[in-house]
């Protein structure tokens, strides 16, 4: 049995900790000393998490295809124009060779997908789809066929192209 002095030590520390929690509804916000709104709910936080995340993988993308990779920005009509221009003189001078290196396929079954680099450029293909992850209409290479260890590519105007793993990838 506690004795009266125990129980007034107890109920002083249970007050004295009590006041210094802060109760507050859970779909309200709290503001901080600096001023950012502080989310209170698991909704609220995973939301704000997603949009981060939206934002983070648009800017990889936009990142990318400055680059070349994943195929090229195309809605800009001043880059459509140009591009078409760029397609007409192309078709004037000869073209240089292309060099293409298949990198690497996997998958289970058939369910498959090819990396390979053209010209320095990586890309994904994805059997049963013929263009290669993010790349518009425009694109040069159609995929044919994955059948490991070798893919089948044909160009844009119908040449058939066979690329295989090197003897040191298998």
């Amino acid at each position: 049995m506690l004795s009266k002095n125990q129980v007034a030590i107890l109920l002083f520390a249970g007050s004295s900790l009590m006041s210094n929690c802060v109760f507050a509804d859970p779909d309200s916000f709290s503001s901080s000393a600096a001023g950012v709104v502080v989310p209170r709910t698991v909704e609220q936080m995973l939301a704000i998490d997603a949009q981060r995340a939206l934002i983070n993988e648009q800017r990889l993308l936009l990142e990318e295809q400055r680059k070349g990779g994943y195929g090229r920005l195309s809605s800009n009509p001043e880059t459509q124009m140009a591009s078409q221009e760029g397609k007409k003189e192309a078709q004037k001078k000869p073209e240089p060779p292309v060099q293409i290196d298949l990198l690497g396929i996997f998958g289970v079954g058939n369910v498959l997908q090819a990396d390979i680099e053209i010209n320095g450029s990586r890309y994904r293909y994805k059997k049963g789809f013929e263009l290669p992850v993010g790349a518009g209409d425009d694109f040069r290479f159609r995929l044919v066929n994955i059948s490991a260890p070798c893919i089948s590519l044909s160009d844009s105007i119908g040449a058939p192209r066979k690329v295989c793993l090197a003897k040191s990838a298998l």
